[in-house]
């Protein structure tokens, strides 16, 4: 019916659930109806690029909202058989239940994720059931990399409308096996499909099994008290500008293998919402360190105009009321286009739509109290020429030049772990950048706050994919990248060192001048992405030598081939 090509069962999101009424996680007054869903191919290379496909997909679970990222959105996490990441998966029982099938399950676990070609890493003949490897082909034959998709309500169709299986059970399921009538309301219901196993009975207080897709990184409160609908006003300094400011808590204590884990802390983040799978990760970064978040002064922080400018910039926040200030990197942001505007919202809430969301550790180390994060915060973005790190980043015996750029000029950390550079903290450097300098963003004057209701800020965009661990050794880097012109002394892959006698020989880069790659950079172009930079949006223009890695989901990185 409807035009429909295929019928199937999703987790929905809390909008379709319960119109974010917040009524629980079991039974919801969306569980069990049907929507009309229209989406198109959308991988690049597919035969099927752009052709359209209707569904109807029955809401049978709930879509934890982290998970789902929805915010006040629509959000259907369609069920594929072959399809469930099982690394990351919260409660697939499928090696145990239907262990023959194991084969089948993880046989399109990891596509689109260790290879973007739609043709690799999903072989569905690997399911001895021609029901599971049907399900299988079908959802593969979409060519479907999450999709935007129009839907409508509508009447369920005949052959999903009723399945009498748990309310024909006392409202429970079948535990001696599966009646027919569970897979398919015209079957026989003397008819038992067998079920190895003991199937599971309804959860009293947590409702039905979340959904397997992972959760971004944090960047919107965990326990943020809730917001107020107004804030006393505030008069910033000269120079500074208005912002909304919350907090957030990026490593949750629920977490027993950390070691800042609390036994008496609250422990949702981490049963609910898989919260020890991904704390640390940074939307700008990738994965820190607890003790590097623990000791760094880190917010994510959001703009309605010009918000990719400040990624890995240093924001100076004053604090009237404590009359203090704090510089802090931004390591995150909030993904306005994946809730409907909310990041918006918020960060108008403080009158000029900025929004500064402090890291857990951060405003404890400052104000003493995450409660202290609230209302209104006065900012500005630190030009270069003001920053002091302490010290820079050098790989020639630090003779008082900042090597590797801005990226690797932040911190100690940055230069020695992400950079491989040593870390000088003995002299003010003189300013040698390996490529060049990115412009902070100008900021227009901004009208007095103005008193507006707020929303909670929320994560970074995420996709159903699972992350990748970067790899841990590089192959060597040629000494050509193709361009047909001499190899020079490169930190980066892009661009020559400034020091002619660096330039003069292999000999003088590795040794005198500490370079670690000796290579022909005039095969990246202009718009090449160099060593260590973003390449997530632009994976294929990582200079000649590198290849755009994932580092997680959310966050790739241009980096050396791996071995």
């Amino acid at each position: 019916e409807y035009g429909a090509t295929f019928y199937g069962a999703a987790a929905i999101s809390r909008f379709l659930w319960d119109g974010n009424t917040n009524s629980g996680d079991w039974m919801g007054d969306g569980c069990g109806k049907c929507w009309k869903v229209t989406g198109s191919s959308n991988i690049a290379g597919s035969a099927t690029q752009g052709d359209s496909t209707t569904l109807i997909l029955k809401g049978t679970n709930i879509c934890p909202t982290p998970i789902c990222n929805e915010h006040g959105r629509a959000h259907f996490d369609i069920a594929a058989p072959g399809f469930d990441v099982l690394d990351f998966s919260w409660s697939n029982t499928c090696e145990t239940l239907e262990a023959d099938e194991i084969e089948g399950f993880e046989s399109c676990g990891r596509w689109r994720i260790d290879d973007q070609d739609p043709a690799a890493n999903c072989d569905c003949s690997k399911f001895h059931s021609p029901v599971l490897r049907a399900g299988c082909e079908n959802f593969y034959s979409l060519q479907w990399d999450n999709p935007e998709v129009s839907y409508e309500e509508v009447t369920c169709p005949p052959e999903i409308d009723t399945l009498p299986c748990y309310g024909d059970y006392g409202s429970g399921y079948p535990q001696d096996g599966i009646p027919e009538t569970c897979m398919d309301p015209f079957g026989d219901p003397n008819v038992m499909l067998p079920f190895p196993g003991t199937s599971p009975t309804p959860p009293t207080t947590a409702g039905p099994t979340p959904t397997t897709t992972p959760p971004p990184p944090q960047s919107s409160p965990v326990s943020n008290p809730t917001t107020p609908t107004s804030f006393p006003p505030i008069v910033c300094p000269e120079g500074y500008q208005t912002a909304r400011w919350t907090w957030y808590i990026s490593y949750p204590k629920c977490c027993p293998d950390q070691p800042h884990y609390d036994p008496n802390a609250p422990t949702e983040e981490c049963d609910v919402y898989n919260g020890c799978a991904w704390d640390g990760d940074f939307a700008y970064v990738g994965h820190r360190p607890f003790s590097y978040v623990e000791s760094t002064d880190i917010i994510a922080f959001f703009s309605t105009t010009n918000n990719a400018d400040y990624g890995k910039k240093i924001v100076r926040v004053y604090s009237p009321s404590h009359d203090k200030t704090v510089e802090a990197l931004v390591l995150d942001t909030c993904g306005d286009a994946d809730c409907d505007g909310c990041c918006t919202a918020n960060a108008n809430a403080g009158g000029s739509g900025f929004l500064v969301d402090m890291e857990e550790n951060t405003v404890i180390r400052h104000f003493g109290a995450l409660e202290e994060a609230a209302g209104l915060v006065c900012f500005q973005v630190v030009p270069e020429d003001e920053y002091d790190a302490g010290g820079y980043c050098n790989w020639s015996g630090c003779d008082g030049n900042s090597q590797g750029g801005w990226d690797c000029n932040l911190n100690a950390y940055e230069c020695e772990t992400t950079c491989a550079g040593s870390w000088c903290t003995t002299q003010s450097p003189a300013s040698e950048p390996s490529a060049a300098p990115v412009p902070f963003p100008t900021l227009a004057p901004v009208p007095a706050p103005v008193v507006t209701p707020t929303m909670q800020p929320v994560p970074a965009p995420i996709t159903t994919a699972a992350p990748v661990p970067s790899p841990t050794t590089s192959a060597p880097v040629p000494t050509t990248g193709g361009g047909g012109g001499d190899p020079c002394c490169t930190w980066n892959l892009k661009d020559c060192s400034v020091s002619a006698s660096c330039n003069e020989s292999e000999s003088n880069c590795k040794n005198s001048c500490g370079g670690p790659h000796w290579f022909d950079v005039s095969g990246c172009a202009a718009d090449g992405i160099a060593l260590g930079y973003d390449c997530t949006a632009n994976p294929t223009k990582c200079c000649p030598g590198l290849t755009c890695v994932v580092i997680s989901q959310w966050y790739h990185r241009c980096d050396l081939a791996p071995m």
